[in-house]
């Protein structure tokens, strides 16, 4: 395995294989993607702030309604397609699913995934991995840009991701985790991060 010697601005890459990466990869964010290790530069204030704001909600509505389990950026989804380990900001396995659970990785698609992408790799978010995930089944897909009002939800119909708009309230309800719902009017507040307690309250979680 090609050893890393020195940072680089954005994102650095080499060649790696799935148990390499699964048995070697840093405590740092990182991915495999078309069999090449990606370690990704420190994520920005904004980025975090979008992060915190839908782990919190989502998370907390499925403890709330039993619904499975939610895992954050730090969690490494082996799709079943070689070369492909993806560590999205946010994922979703339902209960009925825990079983892909391992005490390292999660060991098949999960039934949501959640990129909030940074400028370095929004190509990755927005066409190779979209791909991936569609490939792996993955039902739901949501791109969440932190700079800008933009937010895209897709649901896989059939083996293809279709994007699915917001109804008339302006609001998003996924399939995948039942009875959630998103506003992305939350997502962008004039100033500072998105509050979550207004939307928990929307949510009924609190």
């Amino acid at each position: 395995m090609t050893v890393l010697t020195k940072p680089a601005p954005a994102q650095t890459a080499f060649a790696m294989s799935d148990r390499e990466f699964l048995e070697f990869a840093p405590e740092r964010k990182s991915e495999l993607i078309r069999g090449e290790f990606i370690m990704a530069s420190p994520a920005g204030h904004r980025h975090e702030g979008l992060f915190a704001f839908l782990l919190t909600l989502l998370n907390s509505y499925v403890h709330k309604n039993d619904l499975g389990v939610v895992r954050g950026s730090r969690t490494a989804v082996r799709l079943g397609v070689s070369g492909e380990i993806y560590e999205p900001d946010i994922c979703f396995v339902r209960r009925e699913r825990s079983g892909l659970i391992t005490p390292t990785y999660i060991h098949g698609p999960p039934d949501s995934a959640v990129e909030i992408p940074p400028h370095s790799s929004e190509h990755d978010d927005r066409v190779v991995k979209k791909a991936g995930y569609e490939r792996a089944g993955v039902l739901e897909y949501w791109l969440i840009h932190p700079e800008r009002p933009q937010a895209e939800f897709y649901r896989l119909i059939g083996v293809s991701y279709s994007l699915v708009p917001l109804d008339d309230n302006g609001v998003y309800r996924s399939e995948a985790v039942p009875g959630f719902w998103l506003r992305p009017a939350w997502f962008w507040p004039d100033a500072g991060d998105p509050n979550p307690l207004p939307a928990l309250q929307e949510l009924g979680i609190i």
